[in-house]
C-alpha cells in the first residue's frame, strides 16, 4: 500500500502529518511500513499508529496489507481489520481468538464471520463478546423470519 498526499488527505490524516510528511518528500509512494518507520523514528508513534488503524478500517485496502495488519501489536490496529467488511472469513476466525476485547466484539460484528466461528465466541470469556453473539444470532433469526414471511407473502 503506497503512501501519498493524496492518499493522506482521502483519510482525512490530521493538517500536522500532512505537513510532516510533505517535509519527507522522500517518503511520497513509500509503502505504508516504510512511512511509519520513519514517523517511529521521529517520535510521531501516535500518527504511526493512526495511520496504520486507517488503513485497516479503508474499504479499499488490500487484503494482503489487512493479513498484515492483522498482526499488528496494536490492539486498536487489529479492531479496525476486524471491523473491515473486505476483511475475509478466514482472518477473522484468526482474529476471533485475539487478546483484545475490542477486536474480538469487532469480529462478532463483521458480517463476513463465519456462522460457525460466532458460535464458538458464544463460550467466550468475556461477557460483552457472549452478549454480542446473543444479540447478532437474534437479529439474524429475526432477519432470516421476515424474509421468510414476506417470501410467504408474496407466495
Amino acid at each position: 500500500m503506497k503512501i501519498t498526499i493524496e492518499y493522506l488527505e482521502k483519510l482525512n490524516a490530521y493538517a500536522e502529518l500532512i505537513e510532516w510528511f510533505r517535509a519527507h518528500p522522500e517518503l511520497e509512494g513509500a509503502d505504508y511500513v516504510t512511512v511509519c518507520a520513519a514517523l517511529e523514528g521521529d517520535r510521531r508513534r501516535h500518527w504511526s499508529v493512526w495511520l496504520r488503524e486507517a488503513i485497516a478500517s479503508n474499504a479499499s485496502t488490500p487484503p494482503t496489507v489487512l493479513a498484515r495488519l492483522a498482526k499488528d501489536e496494536v490492539g486498536e490496529v487489529r479492531a479496525a481489520v476486524a471491523w473491515n467488511r473486505n476483511t475475509s472469513s478466514a482472518l477473522l476466525a484468526m482474529l476471533a481468538g485475539d487478546g483484545y476485547l475490542d477486536v474480538r466484539l469487532a469480529v462478532v460484528r463483521n458480517h463476513n464471520t463465519p456462522r460457525a466461528v460466532v458460535g464458538r465466541m458464544a463460550k467466550d470469556i468475556a461477557l460483552d463478546v457472549r452478549l454480542a453473539v446473543r444479540a447478532e444470532v437474534l437479529a439474524k433469526e429475526a432477519a432470516e423470519a421476515a424474509a421468510a414471511e414476506k417470501a410467504a407473502e408474496e407466495a
